[in-house]
């Protein structure tokens, strides 16, 4: 069984506990916002199809992030290999059994946004006021009876 409420006076934090209108018959739901976008390089270059070069990047904007520096990742990488079969020496001794062999080796930055939850709201504190504080702003959010049982 599950329930759920609506009528949030603040959208940005959407607590059940915040709710305003508790709805009846409710057989499922949940909220989530988790919203991305990207923009994503990738830069091949071969030179005599034996040595071989990748260049790869990725922009990365997440939701968890203030909205001033969300698009705050760029995540690079690297990645450089040689085809040894291509080799003269190699073609000579093993071409019989083996028709392409390569070597690679890469290297690059990862992100990773999960788990982040929303860390720039740090400052936004919950009080068993019915308030809000969220820099220096305290906002009343709703008229509760109840609440000092939810809190206590």
């Amino acid at each position: 069984m599950s329930n759920g409420k609506r009528g949030y006076p603040i959208e940005d934090i959407m607590d059940i506990n915040f709710g305003e209108e508790i709805e009846k018959d409710l057989v499922g739901g949940g909220h989530a916002l988790a919203k991305e976008a990207g923009y994503g390089v990738r830069i091949n270059y071969a030179y005599a199809d034996k040595y071989l070069a990748e260049f790869v990047g990725r922009y990365d904007a997440s939701v968890f992030l203030p909205r001033d520096t969300r698009w705050g990742g760029f995540f690079p990488g690297v990645s450089l290999g040689w085809r040894i079969s291509e080799e003269s020496f190699f073609k000579d001794r093993f071409n019989s059994f083996i028709d392409n062999f390569k070597i690679r080796t890469s290297y690059g930055r990862l992100g990773n946004d999960s788990g982040m939850g929303y860390t720039y709201f740090s400052t936004a504190h919950l009080s068993t006021n019915n308030e809000v504080m969220i820099g220096n702003n305290l906002k009343k959010i709703f008229e509760c009876r109840r609440c000092t049982k939810l809190w206590a």
